[in-house]
């Protein structure tokens, strides 16, 4: 699934704001700063929907390691192939991560994006 078919699926029945976290460098901290920002969000009272779209997984990985160690809250990543489940629909952030080997991808986000993080190293 591509993120063209997320932004169709979500709008206009979801009024998420999209973010991408997105770089053409690899390595540059997309996954983690996805991670971060989405555990933030929750704390927040945001209902986050959080999409791993980078082929190495990184963020998916990250969030069943937390999983297994039992912490709250508990986070769902979605991949391209899964369709999101959201409960209230007016408080909804998604969050797109992109990795620097998928530029379709990447490409499609950023097009369809409300707004995008490009993490750098210092």
């Amino acid at each position: 699934m591509s993120v063209a078919y997320f932004r169709k699926f979500s709008k206009p029945t979801l009024k998420a704001m999209i973010t991408v976290i997105g770089s053409f460098k690899g390595g540059s901290g997309k996954s983690t700063v996805t991670f971060n920002l989405a555990l933030w969000l929750m704390r927040e009272g945001k209902e986050v929907l959080i999409y791993d779209l980078d082929p190495q997984c990184t963020l998916s990985d990250a969030v069943q390691v937390r999983k297994e160690e039992g912490y709250e809250p508990a986070l769902k990543v979605y991949n391209r192939y899964q369709k999101p489940q959201y409960k209230h629909p007016t408080s909804t952030e998604a969050l797109i991560d992109v990795g620097a080997a998928n530029m379709r991808g990447m490409k499609r986000a950023i097009a369809l994006a409300d707004r995008i993080v490009i993490p750098v190293t210092p």
